[in-house]
């Protein structure tokens, strides 16, 4: 019976690494299959007088409700926008962003410094600007499930260009190896570690530095920009050294109408919302696109609840697909 089981839970888990439309018929069966091999350990193994083998198989017959929830949750293959637009609900939804932008900014606003360094003002950069929380996670989320789809699964980097007082830095820390920013202004830096210095997370890191002399944007996989400076001239040089050195495939969140009107001659497709992906046409943006609609919602690296080490192959092929178990 445990050969047999952890057979195919190794099969099951091959099968949820297939393309979704491929692999979508030999998963369902690898599922039912699966299933009563567990069911059938109620009549068989639990009962068996060695006391640590039953008590193993106990935990995965205990367990298997919510393996199986999670398969549903992702058989049959389904496609969700990386950006939701109007619908159902929206108007209760556009509310909730408002709620959480309006504390973020009341946040920012105790954060950041009032004042700007007169020298960075004299150079051209903006101050600490507070951009929609809630707009800046629905890109975040759409990133990730991108990455996903490339199949860019570990040693993620995020880069902020301009972090300020580090509230996007650490925003996106829970869901990278590495959550990094840039800031030139000595006061902003300066607020940026004091609030990086009590976060709960070891993968933090400000660099104060100017970004239009940094050289190594090709290290991230995703790089956060919000008009850093306020000089058009300067920002579209910024703009044509972070795309110049960004590696193909990377995304950038540019959420301002400057990025939008030069991307395409800077030879970045759009995603959707403020996402872009470096080096690449609207073919190659509109084919990854359709990968990333079939990867899941949940982003982060680790599940919840403890399950049996029985499952891991099933566990690790589902949040490769941007799916984790419930509680």
């Amino acid at each position: 019976m445990e050969t047999e089981i952890r057979r195919r839970v190794s099969e099951l888990a091959r099968t949820l690494d297939l393309p979704p439309r491929q692999g979508a018929a030999p998963a369902e069966r690898a599922r039912q299959e699966l299933g009563r091999a567990v069911r059938a350990l109620r009549g068989g193994g639990i009962a068996s007088p060695d006391f640590v083998s039953a008590r193993r198989l106990r935990s995965w017959a205990e367990s298997w409700p919510r393996i199986d929830a999670l398969l549903a949750a992702q058989l049959p293959p389904r496609a969700q926008p990386l950006f939701e637009e109007g619908g159902e609900g929206f108007a209760g939804h556009a509310s909730r962003a408002g709620m959480v932008d309006e504390m973020f900014g009341a946040l920012h606003h105790v954060l950041s410094p009032a004042q700007q360094d007169p020298a960075m003002q004299a150079a051209g950069s903006f101050s600490d600007l507070s951009f929609s929380q809630w707009r800046f996670m629905t890109n975040l989320q759409a990133a990730l499930r991108v990455l996903r789809a490339q199949g860019r699964h570990a040693g993620t980097r995020f880069l902020d260009v301009g972090c300020g007082a580090g509230l996007k830095l650490l925003s996106a820390a829970p869901f990278f190896d590495r959550s990094e920013g840039l800031e030139f202004d000595p006061g902003h830096a300066r607020a940026g570690r004091a609030l990086l210095a009590r976060a709960p997370y070891g993968n933090l890191a400000l660099q104060e530095t100017d970004a239009t002399c940094f050289k190594d944007y090709k290290s991230y996989d995703v790089i956060y920009l919000f008009r850093p400076l306020r000089h058009p001239e300067k920002l579209a040089a910024l703009e044509d050294r972070i795309v110049l050195q960004a590696r193909p495939g990377v995304l950038l969140i540019a959420p301002y109408p400057q990025f939008a009107l030069r991307a395409e001659g800077l030879g970045c497709a759009r995603i959707g919302g403020d996402l872009y992906l470096a080096h690449a046409d609207a073919a190659e943006a509109a084919a990854l696109v359709a990968r990333a609609e079939f990867i899941g919602l949940s982003v982060k690296a680790e599940a919840g609840l403890p399950l049996p080490a029985l499952w891991a192959p099933i566990l690790e092929a589902s949040r490769r697909r941007g799916f984790l178990p419930g509680a």
